[in-house]
């Protein structure tokens, strides 16, 4: 036989040893991950069925855990929660004061624009005097 053919032969029977000891593997994982969750599950109904008080073996469990460590930067982030909802109560302050100064200079556009409105003749419309007048004496009866 040729040694290039059996070198070809030999690559590819390879592989299929290969793809099929994956193949054995992901099985024999995947039966170790149902046992395991198996096992799991029958230790919860056994130690569910158990009295608290009877069961001195999860007692010593619970003191050989570890105990919540205080927080070391504490401080730090309430600090810096409370400098960050300081920031945002200013952005808000001055979002709402840029929202009453916009709101004001359209009012004053629009008074500016019906002043400046003449008839035919040059002079002023006496409705828009008239409304303006009125406008201050509401605001002034509202004070």
């Amino acid at each position: 036989m040729d040694p290039l053919v059996s070198f070809a032969s030999g690559k590819s029977n390879t592989f299929a040893k290969e793809r099929a000891e994956y193949k054995q593997r992901q099985a024999y994982y995947k039966k170790s991950k149902l046992l395991r969750q198996y096992q799991r599950e029958v230790k919860n109904l056994e130690g569910g069925a158990k009295s608290k008080k009877l069961n001195d073996d999860e007692h010593h469990e619970d003191s050989r855990r570890k105990k919540n460590k205080t927080d070391p930067f504490a401080k730090e982030k309430k600090l810096a929660e409370e400098s960050k909802a300081l920031k945002e109560a200013a952005r808000a302050a001055r979002a709402a004061a840029e929202k009453d100064r916009e709101a004001k200079i359209n009012q004053r556009k629009k008074r500016s624009k019906a002043s400046a409105q003449r008839d035919s003749r040059g002079r002023p419309l006496i409705r828009n005097t008239i409304s303006g007048i009125l406008g201050k004496l509401q605001k002034e009866a509202q004070k």
